[in-house]
């Protein structure tokens, strides 16, 4: 399954999990909806694959004219065979900590796996072939699941209890 970003945030958001404040825009009209955002904000193209900064497919917009442009410069472009139909304008929000946490299917294994590590961010590839030892796996048994004590173990591995005490 692949899922746009903005659509995997509204499943996140059902769940109680905290998203940026954003609007997703499908043509030039709909900009006039980020009027209710604060500024600055990130135009994130919804395309289904990685690297999209690398790309240079998410950028800041500090005024409703450079999103304007932005809309402009992505919708209706196409990337590696796939026609960009919405962009997502996001409020910027401080970061405390970048985080990578992925569910893959493992096809070797025939199973589920859980990748997670602490060098979060746009480069999780190049920590991948550089830092190996950086990234938590987690094989999930088809029978058992994910249950709350793994959760809670690669938490724990990426620090994450330290970081809810300092933020309480």
């Amino acid at each position: 399954m692949r899922l746009l970003e903005y659509k995997g945030k509204e499943l996140l958001n059902r769940y109680g999990v905290k998203i940026p404040r954003g609007a997703i825009v499908k043509s030039l009209d709909d900009i006039k909806v980020l009027n209710t955002l604060k500024f600055p904000l990130f135009a994130k193209s919804q395309v289904p694959f990685a690297g999209r900064a690398k790309m240079g497919l998410v950028r800041r917009v500090d005024t409703i004219k450079d999103a304007e442009n932005a809309a402009r410069d992505y919708l209706g472009k196409v990337i590696q065979d796939y026609p960009i139909r919405k962009v997502l304008f996001e409020e910027g929000v401080n970061v405390a900590k970048e985080l990578y946490v992925s569910i893959t299917l493992d096809r070797e294994n025939r199973g589920y796996l859980m990748l997670a590590s602490t060098e979060g961010g746009i480069d999780i590839e190049e920590v991948a072939k550089k830092s190996p030892e950086k990234i938590i796996r987690l094989y999930i048994d088809d029978y058992e699941g994910l249950r709350d004590y793994m959760i809670r173990g690669v938490a724990q591995k990426l620090g994450l209890e330290a970081l809810r005490r300092r933020t309480s």
